[in-house]
């Protein structure tokens, strides 16, 4: 029998993670390092240093202690809310770690280290016979992870869950049917509409350094905090978030186009200040919710805020004198919202974006089941894109290698873009509803009555709810994708 009470159990369980989650900061540092400043000729001792540290992340995780701390901890009934979701959270995390073995672990976080490393060279080659053979291998510890987990439907279901719980194969493939059914007529009807296509934008070139001094006054407006965070450049952009005080946000500069660091700075930066906004106290409660919930927050800042009207009547002037254009408020409206079937998710306008994530979807889902090889996917990927998005995909570069997340091992990750951008429409919505002259505030340059809404709704509720309950306490509704469809309709169909 335990002697601890169940309010000593509690607060080991605290205080043990905390040292884990510092510990999983230091893993995400070695991450971070890796696609943005690690040199070339370090990528076998960093894969082993990721090995390494991967192991140890993974002990802290098993520690038999936990479980005697959670017996004793659950034979309290009456904890309150936030205690009770952190022991709730704890279990789970604490059940989950348990089913894989350790050198599992560490193979499996050596050879993704490495695979980014392939990844990146095969990019450099536009060949996928390069990334292939190391792409098979990040399958196959995947399918083995699954297995260790376990599943009941699917084996990709187990893999959904670690990045949304309790998201399946099944409700993937019903969203998808939704959506399909609704943007394949629209995106026709949109096209056929809109007219010429905007023409050149500025300048031939726009230098790196004007672009990256424009993003980070965009940013720090939207409410990305610098002292607590930085922005670097890489190849794919991502949000980490290290600790308390340290989230760090990347971007990839166009110089052709400085439209598009612009968006993915924005993006990146709804990441960065959902990390800085939840508590970040080393429990659940501090942690970000989910990850679909992480991307409702860069969806929402990229499109709902940043391709709107109140947007760019605030940065309008400032983007001109930035890089000497004369492009009007209207112009500036075009060219974000212009909707263009076309070869890059990261580019995708918001009523095709999710047509991507769909080709993604299915691939992933196939591979699961045994359905389809890793060499075969390239064939497949041309087939979903001229089935889809009606696009001919020419080579592997901006074809089947442009996404750096296989290469991570993150199956499962890609529905939960289309997840965040149904959850970011639906919260929107009622912020508009529920914050006076929402967008007067935008049209100002005052981004704070947004980032207030979301503190209170979002942030500051971290893992104490399930994602759809967050959604529905915060929206005040079930999840439902009819308020992105209508999002949709009301910008490019004017309805």
């Amino acid at each position: 029998m335990n002697a601890q009470s169940p309010e000593s159990a509690y607060e080991s369980l605290v205080q043990h993670s905390r040292e884990l989650t510092w510990t999983a900061g230091l893993q995400a540092l070695l991450e971070w390092d890796q696609e943005v400043n690690m040199p070339p000729a370090g990528a076998q001792s960093h894969s082993e240093m990721s090995g390494i540290i991967a192991r140890i992340v993974h002990r802290k995780a098993v520690d038999e202690r936990v479980g005697g701390w959670l017996e004793a901890a659950a034979l309290k009934t009456d904890w309150p809310l936030v205690h009770a979701a952190n022991i709730r959270e704890w279990k789970r995390d604490y059940d989950k770690a348990r089913k894989l073995p350790e050198e599992f672990v560490k193979k499996q976080a050596e050879v993704t280290a490495r695979a980014y490393h392939v990844w990146r060279d095969a990019r450099e080659t536009d060949d996928f016979g390069v990334f292939a053979p190391t792409l098979a291998e990040v399958v196959d510890l995947a399918k083995q992870e699954a297995d260790y987990y376990g599943w009941k439907d699917e084996r990709y279901d187990a893999l959904l869950d670690l990045f949304e719980p309790e998201l399946t194969t099944s409700r993937c493939e019903a969203l998808f049917a939704d959506l399909r059914a609704e943007l394949t007529p629209m995106v026709e009807r949109i096209v056929a509409g809109q007219g010429p296509a905007p023409g050149p934008f500025g300048a031939a070139a726009f230098p790196i350094e004007a672009q990256a001094d424009f993003c980070r006054r965009v940013s720090g407006a939207l409410g990305f905090d610098f002292d607590a965070g930085r922005l670097d450049p890489t190849i794919h952009p991502f949000t980490t978030g290290i600790a308390w005080g340290d989230a760090r946000i990347t971007t990839n500069y166009n110089t052709s186009d400085p439209l598009d660091s612009l968006s993915s700075t924005v993006h990146e930066t709804g990441h960065g200040i959902y990390e800085q906004g939840v508590s970040f106290d080393g429990t659940p409660a501090g942690q970000a919710c989910s990850t679909a919930v992480h991307e409702s927050q860069s969806r929402l800042y990229e499109n709902e805020v940043g391709r709107g009207r109140a947007f760019w009547r605030y940065w309008q002037p400032g983007l001109n004198a930035q890089y000497g254009t004369d492009e009007s408020e209207d112009d500036l409206v075009r060219r974000v919202t212009w909707v263009e079937p076309g070869l890059v998710r990261t580019r995708a306008d918001e009523v095709t974006y999710n047509l991507h994530v769909i080709v993604r979807f299915e691939i992933e889902r196939d591979l699961f089941r045994d359905e389809l090889e890793v060499a075969d996917i390239p064939r497949v990927w041309r087939q979903k894109y001229k089935d889809y998005l009606g696009v001919h995909v020419p080579g592997d570069l901006d074809g089947v290698l442009q996404d750096v997340h296989w290469a991570n091992g993150l199956f499962g990750y890609f529905p939960t873009y289309t997840l965040g951008n149904v959850y970011a429409a639906q919260l929107f919505d009622a912020a508009r509803r529920e914050i006076p002259g929402l967008e007067n505030a935008i049209a100002s340059g005052d981004f704070k009555p947004l980032r207030d809404w979301m503190a209170e709704k979002i942030y500051r509720w971290g893992r104490v709810y399930t994602p759809e309950q967050l959604i529905e306490n915060a929206a005040g509704s079930p999840v439902s994708t009819s308020f992105f469809i209508e999002h949709l309709k009301a910008r490019y169909l004017r309805q």
